[in-house]
């Protein structure tokens, strides 16, 4: 998919879970239309408007999947996993015998059945799992890495294993997790399964008996008792963003996933202080950091994520906040020459909902070699009416190219 096309430097900033539905606190508007985001407007109004379809294989579209898929990748050719990008982005060495998994702490009721899927977002401690840290079973080793808040990674490494197993996770309550089943007919998809599984009770088992749980129910806190996994992968072959696109590139994340996705295809990993995944996150370093970026490279992929989390929590009004937070960090874009910027989001997560939906995605595309429509304001029924209509996921880098095509690189 090499363009070799001479063009504006490309800063792709993804606000993720962006997207979002009307609601009656807000009058019938999203939170991205009530907020009040004058630079936003601003860049919606010198540039150019419109929607994204987002790749979906599942029930919803995934972060992995959409990013991957935004750096023009075919997900269902490569089929890497999320395990791999959580594990790279956690920076974790991965071999040909690893299968990687990402994980939450989830909380089970005394039934069996998932209570909290996130085990009230409180990682949890050294001390909770300084037990279960490092297993082996049947010759295959498990180790656990913990991530950001309740997130996790799994890593096995052994002989005659397979990613070709399904997710223990489940988006509902009140129901068992799923057991892990062979997705071929393979002894080692097979083998797999069967070990996860066995895996999984004996964390069940040890989590319930641990000291530091016991406390956490003594304090009415969801105890940690059970791991839900889902995303098995194994490192595969795939080109480079260089080799795809024939550009540079950065990436300027707080999360691993992100960061994850950003290695696995060779962006530069850029580490700025007091950058996180929550709301106290360094948004002006992040964006500075990203413009400056740009100087060494044709591209830059800046991640922002509180967004997707507050709508998690179905906290509205948080996420219309946040918002109005975000676009005070932008006015040093205007400065900017001979970039294009790339403005949407991996994915929609309404508020109403508290999960990802296949809803399309608003976007705005902004620089001086860039087309303008006559839409005023950025959010979700603005861009409906945009003249860049809409684009499949996969086509936006590829489609941004093309509004500047033969313009020189600052």
């Amino acid at each position: 998919m090499n363009l070799n096309l001479k063009m504006n430097k490309i800063l792709l900033l993804i606000i993720d879970g962006l997207g979002d539905r009307p609601s009656d606190i807000f009058r019938r508007r999203t939170p991205l239309e009530e907020a009040k985001t004058p630079l936003m407007d601003r860049l919606a109004r010198e540039g150019s408007v419109g929607l994204i379809k987002p790749f979906q294989r599942g029930l919803f579209p995934t972060s992995e999947d959409a990013h991957f898929t935004l750096f023009g990748y075919d997900v269902n050719h490569y089929q890497i996993g999320r395990g791999v990008f959580e594990a790279l982005g956690l920076e974790l060495e991965l071999n040909d015998h690893s299968v990687a998994w990402r994980g939450n702490w989830a909380t089970l009721d005394r039934s069996g059945r998932i209570l909290d899927r996130r085990a009230g977002r409180i990682p949890a401690s050294e001390e909770m799992i300084d037990q279960i840290r490092d297993l082996t079973i049947d010759g295959v080793r498990f180790r656990i890495y913990p991530g950001l808040e309740h997130r996790l990674v799994v890593i096995m490494e052994g002989e005659g294993l397979s990613d070709q197993v399904s997710d223990g996770y489940r988006r509902q309550v009140g129901v068992p997790p799923s057991l892990i089943t062979p997705l071929d007919r393979s002894e080692e998809a097979n083998f797999t399964a069967r070990l996860v599984n066995r895996y999984l009770n004996q964390i069940h088992s040890s989590l319930k008996s641990n000291s530091a749980n016991q406390e956490r129910i003594r304090q009415n806190q969801p105890p940690v008792n059970y791991i839900l996994l889902r995303g098995a992968g194994r490192i595969k072959a795939a080109p480079s963003f260089k080799e795809q696109w024939g550009w540079s590139g950065a990436c300027v994340a707080a999360g691993p996933l992100y960061r994850g996705v950003s290695k696995f295809v060779g962006l530069k990993i850029i580490d700025v202080p007091g950058v996180t995944a929550g709301i106290d996150t360094n948004l002006d370093g992040k964006i500075k950091a990203a413009i400056e970026a740009l100087s060494e490279h044709d591209f830059v992929f800046c991640h922002i994520k509180a967004t997707d989390s507050l709508s998690h929590m179905r906290d509205c009004q948080g996420k219309l906040n946040f918002l109005e937070k975000i676009d005070q960090s932008l006015s040093s874009l205007f400065s900017q020459t001979g970039v294009t910027l790339i403005l949407t989001g991996d994915h929609a997560t309404p508020c109403e909902t508290g999960e990802h939906s296949s809803d399309l995605i608003p976007m705005l595309v902004w620089g001086d070699q860039v087309p303008k429509d006559k839409v005023t304001r950025f959010g979700e029924s603005f861009c409906a009416k945009g003249g860049l209509g809409a684009w499949n996921q996969i086509q936006v880098l590829e489609e941004t190219a093309k509004l500047t095509k033969g313009n020189g690189k600052s």
